[in-house]
């Protein structure tokens, strides 16, 4: 049904948050996660609107305070992204769809004290103490061995599979918790990134609340991770001084947990990744597309370097204000790019080449058809079939790139990890979805604005 908007209609609006950010603000509903960015008198005439009053009442009540703005072009807008319930008393079909909260059940009373004084004193408390034992006892420092928990190779296969889930579980409910702290509906989601499987919080309607509210939410995760590689070190501190008694198995699943958590942490530092510690610096700068502007800027830097021309790189569309910042940030992904290094031959090497190693060692010492046969057999077939899997990606996706192998491996290790750890590589996580990509959308809606006669700035930040 076409709805026609004239200036003396009158609007029913949806209940829509409001949330300033410098000179502009945030406007969006939470059910269905659209939100848009606009200047105070754009605001303005939202909450104008909102009264029910006349298009034209309220483009006159703007033209005194703000001045001349085509208020009906700016209420079809809204009408396009879904902010508009009725129109003249009639009821309009809402084409957006509802987004439903993840675990419902859970208020905010049930987990505010999770988030009190006295328990982030006690978080704080267990971290230092493992930090002491950590630069008092090296030994607890996590290493490549400790992936190898078990004798078995199907056993590690399985049950690093089961942990590291439950750790992303964890991590992810650490967000979700401190979202609905802060009265944040959000929900999880399975995606992926290229084949990997990868646990999302959706925390979109973390920008109807203020930023300095938001910090609590980005960095959740990465603390739960912290504090779960805390309690661990402490617990094997606890046992090797006879304070408690655990079995063997016990201990090197302990010892497991730390270098699993303290992969996830190196993780979160990989710059060239939208990662929880990306969105939080994202949120700071309030930069718009601060990684996909950062990687491009790289890219010409390293195309030029090498005199070499890339027809399909994009053109820098930065502005002046913020080039000053995406320097800065490539400094922070070439400091990323670092850290993938160090995570892939410091643990990741060397894991996998011990895994293979151990799995060959089964299979020629072993009988035929013995059960280390079959351990050393069974892993090698799972191993094989991933890894061809991994290359084919790989090249499906970089074979046009160049037919330089080092500028394709520089190309590809900026754009995305690639966890080598068949394992462990289901441990990524993230509290991305839609609001990585908030400011992908904003082309056309721009444009629509600037051909029209209405000035307001109003991005459109709905996936």
């Amino acid at each position: 049904m076409k709805v026609d908007i004239k200036r003396d209609s009158r609007l029913g609006l949806y209940k829509l948050f409001y949330t300033k950010e410098g000179d502009k603000y945030i406007i969006g509903r939470d059910s269905t996660e659209v939100y848009i960015e606009v200047p105070e008198y754009g605001a303005e005439a939202i909450r104008e609107l909102s009264k029910h009053k006349k298009i034209r009442d309220v483009e006159d009540y703007i033209k005194k305070s703000y001045g001349d703005y085509d208020i009906r072009k700016f209420a079809k807008k809204l009408l396009e992204i879904g902010f508009v319930k009725y129109v003249d008393g009639v009821r309009i079909n809402d084409k957006y769809e509802k987004v439903k909260a993840s675990l419902q059940f859970i208020k905010k009373k049930h987990i505010n004290w999770l988030f009190s004084p006295i328990a982030y004193f006690i978080y704080f408390i267990i971290i230092i103490y493992a930090v002491y034992i950590l630069f008092k006892n090296p030994v607890y420092f996590p290493n490549y061995r400790d992936f190898f928990f078990h004798n078995s190779l199907v056993v590690i296969m399985i049950l690093s599979f089961v942990i590291s889930w439950l750790l992303v579980l964890k991590h992810e409910l650490a967000h979700y918790f401190a979202a609905i702290s802060r009265g944040v509906k959000s929900r999880f989601s399975i995606s992926n990134r290229l084949y990997y499987v990868v646990a999302e919080t959706d925390i979109t309607n973390l920008y109807h609340i203020p930023v300095k509210d938001r910090w609590r939410v980005y960095f959740a995760g990465m603390f739960s991770d912290y504090l779960f590689a805390a309690i661990a070190i402490i617990l094997l501190y606890f046992s090797d001084l006879h304070i408690i008694n655990i079995t063997s198995f016990v201990y090197n699943i302990l010892r497991f947990v730390v270098l699993i958590e303290v992969l996830s942490m190196l993780w979160q530092f990989m710059f060239f990744m939208k990662t929880d510690i990306y969105f939080a610096l994202e949120n700071m700068l309030k930069s718009e597309s601060l990684l996909d502007d950062t990687l491009n800027y790289l890219k010409r830097i390293l195309y030029k370097t090498l005199n070499m021309r890339y027809e399909s790189l994009k053109k820098l569309l930065i502005p002046k204000e913020q080039l000053n910042i995406i320097r800065v940030y490539a400094v922070f992904v070439i400091v990323g790019v670092s850290v993938s290094f160090f995570r892939l031959f410091i643990f990741q090497v060397p894991i996998i080449i011990g895994l293979v190693k151990e799995a060959f060692q089964k299979i020629t010492n072993s009988a035929f058809l013995s059960a280390q046969f079959f351990d050393g057999a069974v892993f090698l077939i799972i191993f094989s079939f991933d890894y061809i899997i991994l290359f084919y990606s790989i090249y499906k996706n970089h074979r046009k790139i160049s037919k330089n192998p080092i500028l394709s491996a520089l190309y590809h290790l900026i754009n995305r990890e690639k966890d080598i750890i068949i394992h462990s590589q289901h441990n990524s996580h993230s509290i991305q979805s839609n609001i990585s990509t908030f400011f992908e959308s904003t082309s056309r809606f721009r444009k629509e604005l600037l051909s029209s006669k209405i000035k307001f700035d109003i991005n459109d930040r709905k996936q």
